[in-house]
């Protein structure tokens, strides 16, 4: 894992970029020339702060490992660092909020069951209730007919003993 800390001690600590690099035409062994590539700190070619090689000792890639050095130098380190202390504390914030979303939706989801259990026992009161009366308004049917067919009877009872 890559100390973010010490690494941005490290930048602070180090010349200040933006960085540029020059190649410098130099006599090699046996005088033939060779290209060594140095790296200034820009606005001041006078101050080398580092020889990436030649050409000949870095396997051809001199060129390009001189262009990653003064791509990578102190100020875009920083702007790196800082860039992904951004991020980190975004996703930070982004998951408390999921987390608190989360306990939400479980509240929610508790609140609901409650709601379903008080509807199912409101449900079989009512169903209870109906059926009671139902059998209450069968029970009444019954009477009133028994009823009738007494009245039935006795008026005729009655005209019976009249009439005679």
């Amino acid at each position: 894992m890559i100390d973010h800390e010490e690494l941005r001690k490290l930048a602070l600590a180090a010349t200040p970029g933006p960085w540029n690099g020059r190649i410098h035409e130099v006599n090699g062994v046996n005088g033939l020339p060779r290209q060594r590539r140095y790296i200034h700190q820009s606005g001041n070619d006078n101050s080398a702060l580092m020889s990436v090689g030649t050409s000949h000792y870095s396997g051809g890639n001199a060129q390009n490992n001189m262009e990653y050095v003064v791509a990578v130098n102190p100020v875009a380190i920083i702007a790196l660092l800082d860039e992904l202390r951004d991020m980190t504390d975004d996703r930070n914030s982004w998951e408390q909020q999921n987390s608190d979303r989360v306990d939400q939706v479980l509240e929610i989801a508790k609140e609901l069951e409650t709601v379903k259990h008080d509807r199912d026992v409101w449900q079989k009161l009512h169903m209870d209730r109906c059926n009671e009366l139902l059998a209450a308004g069968s029970s009444l049917d019954e009477a009133n007919k028994a009823m009738h067919t007494e009245s039935t009877r006795q008026m005729q009872n009655w005209l019976h003993n009249k009439r005679t």
